[in-house]
């Protein structure tokens, strides 16, 4: 690392530091955390005269995480893409630029100071409200998903995707251009595994490929897919606490009517 990445990555702290849009994020972050805290703890009230037992409790919630996480990588992808699609463009545009390619510093060392700096924002906001999250649902209601810091690991690579690809952008158009365009590639791309998800269910070879390749240019949606599945609840799971599916009797196999116990 050469000498000038780092007084970059320091100065691009300092701005993002002073702008609004992150003070705003982080204090919609806070509201969102406290909402989903309350949110958690009325949980236990939601089966009225009959209150859930343990296990069933412990399934929503599970799958309550996932969705507050779900809805926090988008947040977090937008976050990053407009945060990091002026950092090289409007620096072109004022002119600021002039004064610091003359100088004896590599654009590359521009390029990179700035992508170190924006990653480090995203990192750090990342695992500071993951962790808030985390420890808030722990002590509402007593659930802690399995492997939560591979978790946010993964949420922390989405973000640094995101930066990546709005720095790519700034280098080339316009901030606003590049923010919207960046933005429609992870939600064409988060399509795209739908589609792949939906391909793969019903046996689709092509529609399946259809997602995957997505998930290789652009691999936000296979790191969200990844994170989920290292989280009970995840997938259809079946709890202790309910009946296991009712299976045919071998005697009753292509019957049509017959004994009473046939047709239970």
């Amino acid at each position: 690392m050469t000498r000038a990445i780092w007084p970059i990555a320091r100065m691009t702290l300092v701005e993002a530091s002073r702008r609004r849009l992150l003070l705003a994020l982080a204090v919609l972050t806070f509201l969102v955390i406290a909402a989903v805290g309350y949110g958690f703890s009325r949980l236990p009230q939601i089966g009225g005269s009959r209150p859930l037992n343990h296990d069933d409790l412990m399934q929503i919630a599970a799958i309550l995480t996932i969705l507050t996480f779900f809805m926090f990588s988008f947040v977090l992808s937008f976050a990053a893409v407009f945060v990091a699609a002026p950092a090289i463009s409007s620096d072109v545009e004022s002119g600021v630029i002039l004064s610091m390619v003359p100088r004896p510093i590599h654009r590359s060392d521009i390029v990179l100071g700035r992508w170190l700096g924006l990653a480090m924002v995203v990192a750090i906001y990342t695992v500071v409200a993951t962790l808030i999250e985390l420890e808030v649902v722990n002590l509402v209601i007593g659930y802690l998903p399995p492997n939560p810091f591979q978790a946010v690991a993964f949420l922390v690579a989405e973000g640094l995707v995101a930066v990546t690809m709005g720095l790519l952008f700034s280098t080339r158009v316009a901030p606003m251009t590049g923010g919207i365009v960046a933005t429609i590639l992870l939600l064409a791309v988060w399509f795209a595994g739908i589609v792949g998800g939906i391909g793969y269910s019903f046996g689709n070879d092509t529609v399946a490929a259809f997602g995957t390749i997505s998930r290789l240019v652009v691999p936000t949606d296979g790191m969200w897919r990844s994170r989920r599945r290292r989280w009970p609840g995840g997938g259809r799971q079946r709890t202790p606490s309910m009946p296991a599916p009712r299976r045919a009797s071998p005697t009753c196999s292509g019957r049509r009517g017959g004994s009473p116990a046939c047709s239970a």
